[in-house]
């Protein structure tokens, strides 16, 4: 997905801003209370099928929560580096 300027902005802001620091430190805690619980849940059944999917739910969630965490970075990292690109490639129709 190709962002303007506008949406890279909004973006940098986003992660400058007081809140999204309070939703990260948010999304962390109750990533580590899931993942403990998660944990051990899976330690504690029997089923070693069933706790081997438990313990997948739990890597499940947390990249989960890690991705969404890193997207205005990342989206912010990409636009840049497309628009870096863009500058450094020549036309294909040579120097006009």
């Amino acid at each position: 997905m190709m962002l303007s300027k506008e949406a890279t902005d909004d973006l940098d802001a986003l992660r400058a801003s007081a809140g999204w620091a309070i939703l990260c430190d948010l999304a962390k805690v109750e990533c580590a209370t899931r993942k403990e619980r998660g944990l051990r849940d899976a330690l504690n059944d029997g089923n070693d099928i069933a706790a081997l999917n438990k313990l997948r739910q739990v890597q499940a969630f947390e990249m989960g929560v890690e991705f969404v965490l890193k997207l205005p970075t990342g989206a912010i990292e990409h636009a840049e580096r497309r628009e870096a690109s863009a500058v450094l490639s020549p036309s294909r129709r040579g120097t006009l």
